[in-house]
């Protein structure tokens, strides 16, 4: 039972984490937003982009907790290595003004939100692992 109820905690950390900024629908608000000209081609992009991440590495942890829980555990590592893509990249897109937050200090709440997120996906999958046994 307490392993269940973990791989269900990781496998919503892990959803939180990777759709908390990246939206299904914010793409068709982006691809609005351009056809509409508020935004250019060139500053929908990094956006796109970072969605289009997001949604592979999604896909990715999904097939990874879809295959059950002993491979769930032995491809930790692998879902740690997703989760840093989405947090790095996410990171990157803040810090360089890339989703149209300049104030320095949203930038710094948009950072931390991000990062707190991926905490607790981390700390989910630690906690799974302790399950385990591993």
């Amino acid at each position: 039972m307490i392993k269940r109820l973990a791989c269900l905690m990781l496998l919503t950390a892990c959803a939180s984490a990777t759709t908390y900024y990246v939206d299904p629908a914010g793409s068709n608000g982006n691809d609005a937003a351009q056809q509409t000209g508020l935004v250019t081609t060139q500053q929908a992009a990094p956006i796109l982009n970072y969605q289009e991440v997001v949604a592979k590495d999604h896909a990715a942890i999904e097939n990874i907790l879809a295959s059950g829980s002993s491979q769930t555990t032995t491809r930790s590592a692998e879902i740690q290595v997703l989760l840093e893509e989405i947090n790095s990249q996410g990171t990157t897109l803040i810090q360089s003004g890339g989703l149209g937050v300049k104030n320095p200090r949203s930038q710094q709440t948009f950072t931390q939100d991000l990062q707190g997120i991926i905490n607790l996906a981390e700390t989910v999958l630690a906690d799974f692992q302790l399950a385990k046994g591993n």
